[in-house]
């Protein structure tokens, strides 16, 4: 039996993948012949567009298995079974490839943003659903240094909606108190407080859940009556 505090595999990402990558090889074929001009463009941009989520997906996959501070374009492209040519033409940088992974990750936990208190509930529910999701990759994501090189564009990104979130939400509020609740935010919740949970004090899936919710809830119940109090003085 497999320890909970085991580091976990990306064998079940790793197979929705390849089934994923099945079935859009399948739709490509099927239109290999198009009648005019305009699908004939149309049906390389889809292929360029499935070649370029290929590369990513492969990084992300060779990133979560293999724990080396550093990914190999060569293992990239075998994954991605494109040449190291197509790599560097999608990603003619290290740069670019690392950029090109993050934005993966950004839509594979969703680019609805948080506007208001309860937006940022509903918010706070995908992210741990989407840690939960991608265990792997958010243990990569702390442990390799691709991996943090990823996780640190994605966190400033975040920071920098949610502090525009708090602007707006709590505008009837003391800049200092707007400035304490963005730290709140920013800090609590995101992949390491989950990571402590799971890993070092050994909350399992659906306790971590239920925490991480609940002391948003506290956050944002007490924030909202503060924002009425000050809305009605």
């Amino acid at each position: 039996m497999r320890s909970r505090r085991s580091t976990p595999t990306c064998s079940r990402w790793s197979r929705a993948r390849s089934a994923d990558v099945e079935r859009k090889r399948t739709l490509l074929s099927a239109k290999k012949k198009p009648e005019r001009r305009a699908y004939h463009s149309t049906l390389r941009q889809k292929q360029a567009s499935f070649t370029r989520q290929s590369i990513v997906e492969a990084l992300a996959e060779q990133v979560c298995e293999s724990g080396r501070a550093d990914f190999s374009v060569a293992e990239v492209a075998a994954r991605a079974e494109v040449s190291e040519r197509t790599v560097y033409r999608h990603f003619p940088t290290r740069d670019d490839l690392i950029e090109g992974l993050d934005e993966y990750l950004e839509g594979l936990e969703g680019a609805d943003l948080p506007r208001d208190g309860e937006t940022l509930r509903a918010h706070m529910r995908r992210v741990v659903r989407f840690f939960e999701d991608n265990a792997a990759l958010i243990e990569a994501g702390h442990l390799t240094q691709i991996g943090r090189e990823v996780r640190q564009r994605g966190r400033e990104r975040r920071r920098a909606a949610i502090r525009e979130t708090m602007d707006a939400w709590l505008a009837p509020l003391p800049a200092r108190e707007r400035r304490r609740a963005y730290a709140a935010f920013a800090t609590m919740f995101g992949s390491a407080t989950w990571r402590a949970m799971r890993r070092e004090l050994g909350l399992g899936r659906a306790e971590t859940a239920e925490t991480m919710q609940w002391v948003v809830d506290l956050v944002v119940d007490d924030l909202s009556r503060r924002v009425r109090d000050a809305e009605d003085s």
